[in-house]
């Protein structure tokens, strides 16, 4: 989808509630894979959802760049999974977390 390589959407929520978000975010059409890990025998910030993300898009998972914004689950569950993370800082008091991204980002025009 992207020119820098493929993009996917990995969501704890499961595919029968998240669907309707995706759908009506218009991602469905612009990424390559989507993971629903709430269908999952586990969720983030397990490694098994990311995992499932790099094989659905056919990516080592040390090339993968991990975008999220929540350290607990998206950069601690990158990081269990061995991929780069880059922290979607929405709430600053998040920083306190023991939780340390690669990469810190105030926008995703800043990936």
């Amino acid at each position: 989808a992207a020119a820098a390589g493929p993009v996917g959407v990995l969501t704890n929520g499961p595919e029968a509630r998240q669907r309707a978000k995706v759908e009506a975010l218009g991602l469905a059409d612009r990424v390559d894979a989507i993971v629903y890990a709430g269908d999952l025998p586990r969720r983030k910030p397990h490694a098994e959802p990311f995992e499932r993300l790099a094989a659905a898009m056919s990516v080592d998972r040390r090339e993968m760049l991990y975008v999220g914004n929540s350290l607990a689950y998206d950069v601690a569950g990158a990081h269990n999974a061995g991929l780069r993370s880059a922290w979607l800082r929405r709430d600053p008091d998040d920083a306190a977390a023991p939780y340390r991204p690669d990469y810190v980002v105030d926008s995703l025009d800043e990936v």
